[in-house]
């Protein structure tokens, strides 16, 4: 990658500090749905999420022009669960997620595990960051907080990291 890191503050996975807030920038689940529906034969809305995923530049950057401090992100291309948990891990803290406040598009309810979709879907271009709880991002949704310990926890259930996408392993 080329480019110039003038004016922005860079994050780092191992910047989580125990008070941050950890938000995210849209919606997740659809993405994973879309390409079942696409596995299916099936032309819809979310198969479109799938196949035309959007960046989130804006997000990235409104964060790195206007914080003043460290901070973590990361993207869940390999899905939301498997970002937190690298944050977690390189930063060595807790990240405290209430599932209920993950968003996702209602559509994906027609599966049965949509829940999991939203967890280890992928491919949503969504970002996941931990950012101090005074620092406003526009168009973010707060999920959880940074907490002292180590992981990842989830009131939803116990993370299944045989769930995660592991580039290096062939996939089903």
């Amino acid at each position: 990658a080329i480019g110039t890191t003038k004016n922005r503050v860079i994050s780092s996975r191992s910047n989580a500090k125990v008070g941050y807030k950890i938000i995210v920038s849209g919606k997740h689940g659809a993405s994973g749905a879309g390409l079942k529906d696409l596995f299916d034969g099936n032309k819809t809305d979310l198969a479109l999420k799938h196949l035309m995923p959007k960046a989130q530049v804006e997000f990235s950057k409104e964060i790195a022009t206007k914080i003043n401090t460290d901070y973590a992100m990361m993207d869940t291309s390999d899905g939301l669960a498997d970002a937190l948990e690298k944050i977690a891990n390189a930063s060595k803290v807790l990240l405290s997620v209430d599932f209920d406040k993950i968003p996702y598009d209602k559509q994906i309810k027609k599966f049965d595990d949509y829940k999991d979709l939203i967890l280890y879907g992928g491919e949503d271009y969504q970002l996941v960051a931990c950012v101090p709880k005074n620092f406003d991002v526009a168009n973010s949704y707060i999920i959880g907080e940074v907490k002292e310990g180590l992981g990842v926890e989830i009131d939803y259930k116990p993370l299944n990291t045989d769930k995660y996408y592991d580039h290096f392993k062939e996939q089903k």
